[in-house]
């Protein structure tokens, strides 16, 4: 029925677009299942990206290789596991369970490296950690925003998932900037 309904609106000339934090390759099947073909929003909103006629990237926000490096140091000082989204593809350092749970139903594949650093630290879209431990994981987002409030897009995503972005790599910027691409007024849209 949802399926059905969002077609419907795509047939009456409304553009139906799926936001994600997912990787863009991750998010197009999905957005193939549902029949659609306007872009794809991925990364929580650090890229917009062509799918269909062409492979164009719209927009994309980045954080620097020196944030990334900083994240990356972090996140090993708590020994978190950490997952690096570098031109679509995942890359980790420890190949354990938790990557193992996190690729599952995500039409994903990762990429094993001695060292994260081995990157060109200025292309990734994304970093993200897992942590089990909820405790352990407040402490983390906590300390984290502190660290770069202001600098840096901290999110807990899910419970045991906190993701560094560029902080214009939000749903919401990622919207405004197809509005204008389209020329459509915010006013005129609605998220769900």
């Amino acid at each position: 029925a949802l399926k059905d309904s969002l077609l419907q609106l795509q047939n009456d000339g409304v553009k139906v677009v799926i936001a994600t934090g997912r990787m863009h390759h991750g998010a197009v099947p999905l957005i193939q299942e549902l029949g659609l073909n306007t872009p794809a929003v991925s990364y929580q909103g650090g890229m917009v990206r062509n799918w269909k006629e062409n492979d164009d990237i719209l927009y994309s926000k980045r954080m620097s290789a020196e944030q990334a490096k900083k994240v990356i140091d972090y996140f090993r000082s708590q020994n978190v596991h950490i997952n690096a989204y570098s031109q679509d593809k995942l890359f980790v350092e420890q190949d354990d369970e938790l990557i193992k749970e996190y690729v599952t139903n995500r039409y994903v594949q990762y990429h094993v490296l001695d060292n994260l650093e081995q990157l060109d630290l200025s292309k990734l879209n994304k970093l993200l950690c897992i942590e089990p431990n909820p405790q352990k994981m407040e402490k983390v987002v906590k300390e984290l925003s502190e660290m770069f409030k202001g600098e840096l897009f901290v999110v807990k995503s899910m419970h045991h998932y906190c993701e560094v972005t560029h902080p214009d790599a939000t749903k919401g910027k990622a919207i405004e900037f197809l509005c204008k691409y389209w020329g459509i007024d915010i006013s005129e849209t609605m998220a769900i």
